[in-house]
């Protein structure tokens, strides 16, 4: 351990273009007009359809309840309810339910087996 050089002065620090999520030596610069147009062309990711894989009936506490996915999760909810952020339930009966797209607009019915029964899919 070099004791004497607790006693000097530290190096300053250097933040020329460093970029620390991109590997080797290259620097990070402006892109090239192609590549920008490409990365702004790129479409966004459909998000998965909603299925319905359940309905849960309480009667004497909360109703209906829609148990419902998207792939990335699973949501439950009441009539009211808004799921995932997108959807927000209007109707739930023994085998469907009735979903309101907030974004899009519009309105599905999802069956048990995960189809939709009508609405755009």
């Amino acid at each position: 351990m070099r004791l004497e050089a607790l006693s000097e002065p530290r190096p300053k620090r250097i933040a020329a273009g460093r970029n620390p999520f991109r590997f080797g030596d290259r620097a990070a610069g402006p892109r090239p007009a192609a590549v920008e147009r490409q990365v702004r062309a790129r479409p966004r990711a459909a998000s998965p359809p909603l299925r319905l894989i359940g309905v849960v009936d309480a009667p004497e506490s909360a109703g209906p309840i829609a148990v419902l996915a998207d792939g990335d999760g699973v949501f439950q909810g009441r009539v009211g309810d808004t799921v995932a952020g997108r959807y927000r339930i209007v109707r739930i009966a023994a085998d469907t339910v009735e979903v309101e797209q907030l974004v899009a607009g519009g309105q599905r019915i999802l069956r048990l087996d995960g189809l939709p029964e009508s609405g755009t899919p």
